[in-house]
């Protein structure tokens, strides 16, 4: 899995996937873009609870907001690798910590069911950027095929 956080990082990869992959694909769209409220940070998505870790309340609250959100989206699953991108905007304007806020909105993706999982073997390319005109996240999903043409084209 690559992470690439835009703002700190500027690199290309290669393509490894065929151009003849995008035929194959059963997705009859490129790209699905969901708009969420502001994640709580990673550190504060557990807590401990007589010897068990737990979601905490704020976690929990989050979840219910963000599944909501979704839901009036209507997301589509993406079956087999995917290429997520994803815009973070702080509400307050503070500086926050960009790699520990993208958990919460990956695993509601998960969870979901919009893919399948959220491990390596299905993000195969995750983009991190902070940005200043907008709140909340912004993330986009694509078939990792389709992804790494497009990405093999602009090069």
């Amino acid at each position: 899995m690559r992470i690439m956080i835009k703002s700190l990082v500027e690199s290309r990869s290669r393509a490894r996937t065929p151009a003849s992959a995008l035929d194959k694909g059963t997705q009859s769209f490129l790209r699905q873009t969901f708009l969420l409220p502001w994640p709580p940070t990673v550190n504060a998505l557990w807590r401990a609870y007589r010897g068990q870790n737990i979601l905490s309340a704020v976690a929990r609250a989050w979840a219910r907001q963000a599944e909501m959100a979704l839901m009036l989206q209507k997301p589509k699953p993406v079956k087999g690798p995917v290429a997520l991108s994803i815009r973070l905007g702080s509400p307050t304007g503070r500086r926050f910590d960009p790699d520990n806020r993208v958990k919460a909105p990956i695993d509601l993706l998960k969870r979901m069911g919009v893919i399948e999982d959220d491990d390596d073997s299905i993000v195969k390319h995750l983009t991190v950027e902070p940005c200043a005109d907008m709140t909340g996240v912004e993330i986009s999903v694509r078939p990792f095929a389709i992804a790494a043409a497009k990405q093999k084209e602009a090069a």
